[in-house]
């Protein structure tokens, strides 16, 4: 009889430990870039936006872009400045212009992405490992944001980074990207060619 209750008192255990583990895997950014991965994997753009906050993510794009062309506009100005300097109102239209541009190109991103997933060579799509998504990727987690740096496969030396937010549903969205656009724009027309 000790014996019997020894047995299920291990295994209720075992039973609690599983579903306390799997409850836990569901908060964390790993599970997230998992399923992003098996989104990829399963040529489901749907359920990989879901994961992605694209409104967030095309702003960061933007203000890196505009940081950056003010930069390459100025390169003798202090970057270590704690304040950025007024724009002039020449700049001022300039931003206003690429604010209106950007805010059209925002659909056009999302179905960018539906499309690079739906058109993804099956090679390179199985190639891609959702494990390795979650697995090979770095993740330093501080409260409800993490920094993550996520390689697509054991063999993709490209390497993506950005931010994650926990959201008030449990799971983790990517809302900023660090990408160099004018980089990014040269190695897709590398690929074209």
């Amino acid at each position: 009889m000790k014996k019997k209750a020894l047995f299920v008192l291990i295994l209720l255990g075992l039973v609690l430990g599983s579903w306390a583990g799997y409850y836990y895997w569901q908060g964390t950014p790993r599970c997230t870039l998992y399923r992003m991965g098996k989104a990829i994997k399963n040529n489901d753009p749907q359920t990989f936006l879901r994961y992605v906050d694209v409104d967030q993510v095309f702003e960061g794009i933007v203000d890196t872009t505009m940081k950056d062309a003010r930069g390459k506009k100025s390169p003798d100005s202090d970057s270590t400045a704690s304040e950025p300097e007024e724009p002039s109102g020449a700049n001022k239209k300039f931003e206003n212009l690429i604010a209106q541009v950007a805010k059209a190109l925002r659909p056009a991103l999302e179905k960018q992405a539906i499309r690079a997933i739906n058109n993804m060579d099956p090679e390179q799509r199985d190639r891609i490992s959702p494990f390795a998504f979650a697995f090979l990727s770095q993740v330093k987690q501080e409260g409800n944001k993490a920094q993550v740096t996520v390689r697509a496969s054991k063999k993709d030396t490209y390497q993506y980074q950005g931010t994650m937010e926990k959201t008030p549903e449990g799971f983790w969205k990517i809302v900023k990207l660090d990408v160099d656009f004018f980089k990014m724009l040269k190695k897709a027309r590398k690929h074209k060619e």
